[in-house]
């Protein structure tokens, strides 16, 4: 997995991000007519914003723009987070 984030503080309570991720998907499964294999890699361009409580905890969530529910490695386009700095 490959991540490039850019955050930009808007506030001391709000900070907004962008986030460019490439994911290694491998998957195996098995099927009457036999296994099947796929590995290949998706992208996800995550567009987001947190609330600050303090200088090391935040809570937000992220939006994936490349987002495909058919092909996509997440369950949902919105993706929630908490971050913890030490």
């Amino acid at each position: 997995m490959v991540n490039v984030i850019g955050e930009y503080i808007l506030s001391r309570k709000i900070t907004t991000l962008l986030e460019f991720a490439e994911l290694k998907v491998n998957t195996k499964r098995e099927t009457p007519t036999g296994e099947v294999e796929n590995d290949f890699w998706k992208s996800a361009l995550l567009v987001g914003a947190c609330y600050n409580f303090s200088n090391k905890i935040s809570i937000g969530a992220k939006y994936n723009v490349l987002y495909d529910s058919d092909e996509s490695v997440y369950s949902s386009p919105i993706i929630p987070f908490i971050n913890i700095t030490f």
